[in-house]
């Protein structure tokens, strides 16, 4: 069996070609308009670049194998895909907030408290919820320090788990029991 590099195997490529695409997008929302980075849609779009990645990934992974990809097998690759990913735009996200831009911070403060208060408007909550609500995100702290980085990361790959857990049972294929063998 030929050895393939490190940055051959489709989980570390894909992972990282995963990453640079996030940190592209970032970019770009910064450079537009900084409000988009709050926005619903940029979660949604974040999640189906993560799954359409995944199932690159995957693929790719179940071809080299002669088609055939356990779901445990499949599981890992959506993983390391998503912690590389997440490894990469956390570290982008610690750049961007720290070095780039060190008011950035404040500015996704007062933009996602005026998000959440617009939101639980809609929703209809009362002044006194809404107030009380607003108090408590006023009092976090939005600075990307080492603390909250890592916590980004957890919840990175806890999020990038669920998400292979799902992919996988779809890109999973187990090898014909009926085919003959040569």
């Amino acid at each position: 069996m030929e050895q393939k590099g490190f940055f051959e195997r489709p989980m570390i490529k894909w992972g990282l070609f995963l990453g640079g695409v996030n940190v592209l997008y970032i970019l770009l929302l910064y450079i537009i308009d900084v409000s988009l980075l709050v926005s619903f849609w940029n979660s949604l779009i974040a999640l189906a670049l993560t799954v359409v990645f995944m199932i690159l990934a995957m693929r790719e992974q179940r071809t080299q194998n002669a088609n055939t990809l356990a779901y445990g097998n499949a599981v890992v690759v959506g993983i390391v895909v998503g912690v590389l990913s997440g490894v990469v735009g956390v570290s982008f996200n610690g750049l961007l907030y720290n070095v780039i831009d060190p008011t950035l911070a404040e500015t996704m403060k007062e933009l996602t408290i005026e998000k959440t208060a617009g939101i639980m408007e809609g929703f209809g909550a009362s002044e006194a919820d809404i107030e009380k609500a607003l108090e408590n995100m006023d009092s976090r702290s939005f600075e990307q320090d080492f603390r909250s980085m890592a916590t980004a990361l957890m919840v990175s790959a806890v999020f990038s788990a669920f998400v292979a857990l799902i992919v996988g049972a779809f890109m999973k294929r187990t090898p014909d029991v009926f085919e003959e063998t040569t």
